[in-house]
């Protein structure tokens, strides 16, 4: 398994979206021990789907308690199932979060349970988990988040601006993208392009795809007319050699996409 993932770290993305399909039915055959399927389940280079079968046959174990496993085991399990399922925007990840948490005594997890609630509209338990959460800036920022749900944009705003004076030098662009989405929707276009602005100063300065900042300034510049300034993040967009068919995707370009502003900057 070890050959696998050194093989996925370094191949092109359409062989390595043939590993993952190779070693999903790979697991779906139970043909892997269960040292094999942590590998799977911690390594950052298989898709979500794949690190979930892989935890989930491991989790098989424990529930079935056909093995036992040591506190590191189930630390580590119980950490990277609970983040595949959160980046999947799977329920499912709400026990395994919090037995994660039971374990380790630490209770930041809250924040991600409180989101996942939230993904699904379910208000009422995103509050009460974030309410146990710590009090840091991600837990002001997911209060943020359930206040602009909730359509109470003063109380939103107030939590994300909160949230990012406790940051404390994070490169989280969340807040700022978060803010900046509440103002462009107030059609304050003034204050949005600010925060998206703070968003990309802030985020890692290596980036190569198309943030949600670029979006926002796009749609900031487009709703006001500004084809200058929209072509000019086309152009940073050009330099950092963003895949321009995903730019086209956006429906909320639709109207930069089909002017002639944005045909002539394509035919160069």
């Amino acid at each position: 398994m070890i050959d696998k993932i050194y093989e996925i770290i370094y191949c092109e993305p359409e062989e390595q979206q043939n590993i993952n399909e190779e070693t999903k039915q790979s697991i779906l055959n139970n043909e892997f021990s269960t040292e094999e399927y942590m590998d799977i389940l911690r390594s950052s280079y298989f898709s979500f789907e794949i690190k979930t079968l892989a935890g989930e046959k491991v989790l098989e174990n424990v529930e079935s308690k056909q093995a036992n496993y040591d506190y590191p085991t189930l630390s580590s399990l119980y950490e990277h199932l609970g983040e595949a399922y959160y980046y999947s925007n799977n329920l499912k990840g709400i026990p395994i979060l919090e037995k994660y948490m039971e374990l380790k005594k630490s209770y930041y997890e809250y924040c991600k349970v409180a989101e996942l609630y939230l993904h699904h509209n379910k208000h009422t338990e995103a509050f009460t988990a974030i309410e146990k959460a710590p009090h840091y800036y991600e837990t002001l920022y997911v209060k943020g988040r359930i206040y602009k749900a909730l359509g109470e944009s003063e109380k939103a705003k107030q939590y994300l601006l909160d949230s990012i004076k406790e940051m404390r030098g994070s490169q989280d662009t969340r807040p700022y993208n978060t803010l900046a989405e509440i103002y462009l929707e107030e059609k304050d276009y003034s204050n949005a392009e600010i925060y998206y602005k703070k968003s990309l100063n802030t985020g890692h300065p290596i980036q190569d795809y198309f943030s949600p900042a670029h979006l926002g300034l796009l749609r900031i510049y487009m709703e006001q007319k500004d084809f200058e300034n929209a072509i000019k993040i086309l152009e940073v967009l050009e330099i950092m050699k963003v895949d321009f068919a995903e730019v086209e995707k956006e429906p909320t370009l639709s109207n930069l996409i089909n002017s002639p502003h944005y045909k002539k900057f394509m035919n160069g």
